[in-house]
C-alpha cells in the first residue's frame, strides 16, 4: 500500500495511481516484499531545475522521497535515456517510465540494497514493461491563478463590516429612543398622579 504525501502541483490521485500500478507490477513480476514494506511512505516533491525524476530512500525502511519536474502537456519525456535495440540509438524515457524507474530504484534501497548491488538497466527494463497510463501534466502558474480564488480586499471588507455595524446600532438607537420616549411619558404621568394625590391629602 502506498501512503503518499504530495508537495507538487500534480494531482495526488494520479500520482498515487502511477505508484500503485508500479508496486502491483513489482509484486507480480519481481518478488514479494518484506513485511515492513507492507505500507510504503512516499513523499513527492518538485525538482529544482532538473529535467528528470530523482529520489532518495533509506536502507531497510519503508520511506522514500521522489522528485518530479514541472512539465506541460507538450513535455512528457525525461532526459534519462535508454538504449534502443531497434534503432541502436538512445531513446528518452517517458515521464511515466522515468518516475516508475526511480520508484523501483528507491524500493531496492528500502529492501537493503546499495548502489553497487542495484542493476539500473534491469530496473529500467522493468519500468518499460509496466502498463502506462496517460500522464497528467502540472498546470502552469497562469492556470493555477485562474483556478485560485481572487485575493480578498481587506480594506473593502472592513468598510462593509463597519457599515453593517452602523446600521445595526442605528436600529438599536431607534428602538432605544422609542422606549425612552415611552417611559418618559410614564414618568410624567406618575409625577402628575402623585402631585394630585398630595393636593387631595392636603385638602382633607
Amino acid at each position: 500500500m502506498i501512503i503518499l504525501k504530495n508537495n507538487t502541483r500534480y494531482n495526488t490521485k494520479f500520482l498515487h495511481k502511477v505508484l500503485s500500478i508500479a508496486l502491483k507490477y513489482w509484486k507480480k513480476e519481481h518478488s514479494s516484499l518484506p513485511h515492513y514494506l507492507k505500507n510504503i511512505r512516499v513523499t513527492v516533491n518538485p525538482t529544482k531545475g532538473a529535467t528528470a525524476c530523482t529520489g532518495v530512500a533509506w536502507l531497510n525502511s519503508n520511506a522514500m522521497r521522489l522528485r518530479i519536474p514541472y512539465w506541460g502537456p507538450s513535455h512528457t519525456t525525461s532526459t534519462r535515456l535508454i538504449e534502443s535495440h531497434s534503432t541502436c540509438e538512445p531513446k528518452a524515457l517517458s515521464l511515466f517510465q522515468d518516475l516508475v524507474f526511480v520508484f523501483f530504484h528507491e524500493l531496492m534501497h528500502n529492501r537493503g540494497y546499495r548502489h553497487t548491488n542495484i542493476s539500473d538497466p534491469y530496473l529500467m527494463k522493468m519500468a518499460l514493461e509496466v502498463p502506462p497510463i496517460p500522464w497528467e501534466y502540472a498546470p502552469t502558474k497562469q492556470e493555477v491563478m485562474q483556478v485560485r480564488a481572487p485575493k480578498k480586499n481587506l480594506l473593502e471588507e472592513r468598510y462593509k463590516r463597519a457599515m453593517g455595524l452602523v446600521i445595526k446600532w442605528e436600529k438599536k438607537v431607534k428602538v432605544a429612543n422609542n422606549h425612552l420616549k415611552k417611559y418618559k411619558q410614564k414618568v410624567k404621568y406618575y409625577e402628575r398622579a402623585l402631585s394630585n394625590r398630595e393636593k387631595e391629602e392636603e385638602g382633607v
